[in-house]
């Protein structure tokens, strides 16, 4: 059901941004010459209360999510571990797949995070109209490559099927951050 939800929800982001509607001619200088300067935060009521809202609590999410528990090896055959998205890379530096280790902090952590603060950037401050789209673009294109979402799916399957492949993985609390904040990011993506 979760999985389907995602899905569903990425399909509507996709759709939702292929019919945005874009103007055909917009003005980018003023009658003195000088260039339009716009602001993303004044050009909508409600997106003014529900866009901070949304990056302060993606923020949030997203910090817990890093360092929350999100499983827990039991068997009697491993060692007893307590694993959260920060230790996954930090184990595998230290068993040496550091490789994998880079792929988890930059994927993960690093991403995600730059793309709150690329959307704050530019929800806050000003922008000339004529790179507004190009600024845009961006935004989006690193989003694409924020994979928490994927982290997200993916671990919900291994932890669904893994009694037979691992038994003795646990999902702790921590892993519904990660369904929140997934929800939380599509959502500031439609929105923005």
């Amino acid at each position: 059901m979760f999985i389907l939800a995602i899905c569903l929800n990425m399909i509507c982001s996709e759709t939702m941004c292929h019919l945005e509607v874009k103007p055909k001619k917009r003005v980018l200088m003023a009658a003195d010459g000088s260039p339009v300067y716009i602001r993303l935060n004044d050009r909508s009521s409600w997106r003014k209360v529900v866009v901070p809202i949304l990056l302060i609590s993606n923020a949030i999410v997203l910090i817990y999510t890093i360092q929350a528990p999100i499983m827990q090896l039991t068997a009697f055959f491993m060692i007893p571990e307590t694993y959260c998205i920060w230790t996954f890379g930090s184990s595998m530096g230290e068993d040496g797949y550091v490789l994998f280790a880079l792929m988890t902090f930059c994927f993960l952590i690093i991403v995600p995070l730059v793309k709150l603060i690329a959307i704050s950037i530019l929800w806050y401050s000003k922008v000339k109209l004529e790179h507004l789209d190009r600024y845009n673009q961006a935004v989006k294109a690193l989003g694409k490559w924020a994979m928490l979402d994927v982290f997200t799916v993916g671990f919900f399957v291994f932890t669904k099927v893994s009694y037979t492949i691992v038994p003795g993985v646990v999902r702790l609390n921590g892993a519904d951050g990660l369904i929140v904040f997934s929800a939380l990011s599509y959502l500031l993506d439609i929105v923005t």
